[in-house]
């Protein structure tokens, strides 16, 4: 049978697949179109985020260099350095297109409306720094801080689209200068424990190379200890490391306790820091005439630095004459200066008298009360192998002087340098010749300090006599509650007991030492190593402190903050492993002085080292200054 479909059908089905076919056409164009608009939006929005991702590095490069600039200004030269350089920070360190034509592609901006300059700012309000505990690698420790922010915005240049936006990079800095008697033990140079007896150290500890703890006895480390270099048990002194028989033991914070391959702290001298020679030059006058005139700035960064400046009062003297020297600060431009014939205040007028002179002469009010200062005693070094003259300071003598002549009412031309400031820092040169005598500078009747505290400085080594700093109540103890703050500082240190004399020092262990107590910190040298044998021994850490005598029945008790910044240049007599030579070692009870821990308890004069300290980054709202940075926790202490 057959179906007849007729032309109007047709005409209507093809009109239909007509119709569905553009639909279909329309529908693949919308796709198409939606594709290509999805498209060109994924590659905006790549675009955008690739330039957001470059001006923020752009902002983080420009941060970085500002940052890296004021580490290297403030380690050499202190934060006088860095608020001098504050312009150049802002506008003189930016990346350029002389180093990459990349930096060609963005503008910088202080978020403040100024192109071609970055934000850099001193945001700590205070004029001086506070005394806060520090963060980071240096836990434990305080320091005076100052916080800083480094803040970049960057706007892209030349994109295909202009997407209007400013990226920002910021980070608050903290300048930290940590007192370097803060620590317990810090050596400039290689710190070894080789064959120390039992050794119990409470403080922090550092070394600017390498830390060698083997010993036959047991060695404990209650604070963080930190190196640049290693911490390893070679061997050592003469002994193989089968002696190494003690335990060394870790207790510090964070865990193990030691941290190796860290910065080098160094003292900001505005050269060469890690070189001991140039650190030696702060126990030395400027350059000038007896240290009384010269060319270098007393703020100069090495000039900041020189116990010299720091000094009340500097006493030099030569074969032929004395010089005293009494400022009010450093800058004093108007200082009262003394100049007399070595003969005059050797002589017995000047020694033996105890009267004040009442006379309104200032010359011959110069030569009256200076009982407590001598340049005659003499001793044998059998250490040195060298007779030693000395420059004698009795502070008993000195502190009644301090507290009567000083404060007399016709002293006019010295009393008014004190009225506003303390008088505890006291500089001495002995440069004296012939070679074939061992100049130096020795303290004697030091068990009572001045309230104030006292720094003695010399570029000489230096002797400590009998009890220092220590009340009777404290002698043989840790208690330094009693103790006013004070340091010595000198080519290096020998400590004589109380049972010393010098008519005795003749003889080889002539003298039988009694028990002693020494309670100040000590910046000195030491002879070092030179191999690891015997003979070519430094000493060690606990021979860091000379000594002379006998002390097999007697107890040295110190409690101190031991600095060794560079090698003996005057006392330069090999250590000798003890025995019958120039001393037997007794009991040697070492302890960190807990007064260094606080600002108050810090001693005069005190060098500080020099580290900036980094927050993290983060990235604050453009042109913003105050944005808060959430990770500086800066406590004061």
């Amino acid at each position: 049978m057959k179906i007849q479909i007729n032309a109007r059908f047709w005409r209507q089905a093809g009109y239909s697949a007509l119709f569905i076919t553009l639909v279909l056409v329309g529908a693949s164009v919308l796709v198409l179109g939606a594709t290509l608009t999805r498209s060109t939006s994924g590659a905006r929005l790549n675009d955008r985020n690739t330039q957001y991702v470059a001006s923020g590095g752009a902002a983080e490069a420009a941060v970085e260099k500002v940052v890296s600039r004021m580490m290297v200004d403030f380690a050499n030269s202190g934060e006088a350095l860095v608020i001098s350089n504050l312009n150049y920070y802002q506008t003189g360190l930016l990346p350029t297109t002389a180093e990459n034509p990349y930096w060609g592609n963005f503008v910088w901006s202080d978020a403040q409306g100024n192109s071609n300059q970055i934000y850099v700012a001193r945001i700590t309000t205070a004029t001086n720094s506070t005394f806060v505990a520090l963060e980071e690698q240096f836990a434990g420790l305080s320091g005076y801080a100052s916080t800083y922010r480094v803040l970049a915005n960057v706007a892209a240049l030349n994109t295909t689209y202009n997407y209007n936006f400013t990226n920002a990079v910021q980070q608050d800095v903290q300048l930290a200068q940590i007192p370097v008697f803060q620590f317990a033990i810090f050596y400039n140079g290689l710190l070894e424990f080789s064959e120390t007896a039992t050794l119990n150290v409470t403080g922090p500890v550092h070394a600017n190379t390498n830390i060698y703890v083997g010993s036959s006895a047991n060695l404990t480390f209650n604070s963080l200890v930190t190196t640049t270099g290693n911490i390893t048990s070679p061997a050592n002194a003469g002994y193989g490391t089968g002696t190494w028989t003690g335990t060394v033991s870790y207790r510090g914070a964070p865990t193990p306790g030691y941290l190796t391959g860290q910065p080098s702290l160094n003292l900001p001298i505005g050269t060469n820091s890690t070189s001991g020679t140039n650190v030696q030059q702060i126990l030395y006058p400027p350059p000038g005439t007896c240290g009384i005139a010269g060319s270098e700035s007393v703020s100069s960064a090495m000039g900041q630095q020189r116990y010299y400046n720091k000094a009340e009062m500097t006493l030099i003297v030569s074969n032929s004459g004395f010089w005293a020297t009494f400022k009010s600060s450093p800058n004093d431009s108007a200082p009262a200066v003394f100049c007399a014939p070595l003969s005059q205040v050797t002589s017995n007028s000047w020694i033996a008298n105890n009267s004040i002179n009442t006379s309104n002469n200032w010359t011959t009010n110069w030569g009256w009360n200076w009982n407590w200062l001598s340049f005659t005693n003499t001793f044998y070094d059998w250490r040195e192998n060298k007779q030693v003259a000395v420059t004698q300071i009795d502070v008993g003598l000195l502190t009644n002087w301090m507290n009567t002549w000083l404060s007399a009412a016709y002293n006019t031309n010295v009393n008014a340098k004190f009225n506003n400031n303390p008088f505890n820092i006291i500089y001495v040169a002995d440069f004296r010749t012939p070679s074939s005598t061992l100049y130096a500078v020795r303290l004697t009747d030091g068990q009572n300090l001045p309230s104030a505290g006292l720094t003695v400085a010399t570029p000489n080594p230096i002797y400590i006599w009998g009890n220092y700093d220590c009340p009777t109540a404290f002698l043989g103890q840790t208690n330094t509650t009693q103790s006013p703050p004070s340091s010595v500082a000198g080519d290096a240190l020998t400590i004589l007991s109380p049972h010393w004399t010098d008519s005795g020092s003749y003889s080889e262990l002539g003298e039988a030492a009694t028990s002693d107590t020494v309670n100040c910190a000590v910046i000195a040298g030491i002879v070092p190593s030179t191999g690891t044998g015997a003979t070519q021994y430094s000493g060690g850490a606990n021979n860091f402190p000379r000594l002379l005598e006998d002390w097999r029945s007697a107890t040295l008790t110190l409690n101190t903050s031991m600095i060794c910044l560079f090698s003996s240049t005057w006392a330069t007599g090999r250590f000798v492993l003890p025995g019958t030579y120039y001393y037997a070692p007794g009991v040697r009870n070492f302890a960190f002085n807990q007064n260094y821990a606080t600002s108050s308890g810090m001693p005069p004069g005190t060098p500080n080292i020099c580290r900036l300290i980094k927050a993290n980054w983060c990235n604050p709202r453009p042109n913003d200054i105050t944005y808060p940075d959430v990770t500086l926790d800066f406590v004061p202490q």
